[in-house]
Formats: C-alpha cells, sequence, structure tokens
C-alpha cells in the first residue's frame, strides 16, 4: 500500500501556547530557521537550524516556538 505524500511549510506565531493534538499519520519536521521545541508524549526536544524529527502522530504532541 502507498500512502499520498503531503508537505506543507508551518509559521508558529511567538507567544501562541498549542495544544497537544493526535491524530493518525506520521510527522517529519525540519527546521528552516530558527529554534522549535517539540513536545512528544512526555518527552521535550529542542530543534535548531537544519535538525529534523520524524514520530508517530498518533501520540500527544505539540510545537513551542523558542
Amino acid at each position: 500500500m502507498k500512502f499520498p505524500e503531503t508537505y506543507s511549510s508551518l509559521e508558529i506565531p511567538e507567544k501562541e501556547n498549542i495544544l497537544l493534538e493526535t491524530h493518525r499519520g506520521h510527522e517529519f519536521i525540519f527546521v528552516i530557521k530558527g529554534t522549535l521545541d517539540v513536545e512528544v508524549g512526555d518527552q521535550e526536544i529542542e530543534l535548531s537550524e537544519g535538525d529534523s524529527i520524524y514520530f508517530d502522530s498518533s501520540f500527544p504532541h505539540r510545537y513551542i516556538p523558542k
């Protein structure tokens, strides 16, 4: 079974508190500019320019701008 690929660009307002969310699928995040904290389950990971992360989006997750 082949799944369609979806690409999007995400710009997160600096002081917005984003709630944890879950949904089917997987997410791949690549940081082009700046820094971003990604909370997945009970882990918080800091990403900087050039960093990436891939995870199962059925785990509670959110993005926290720095």
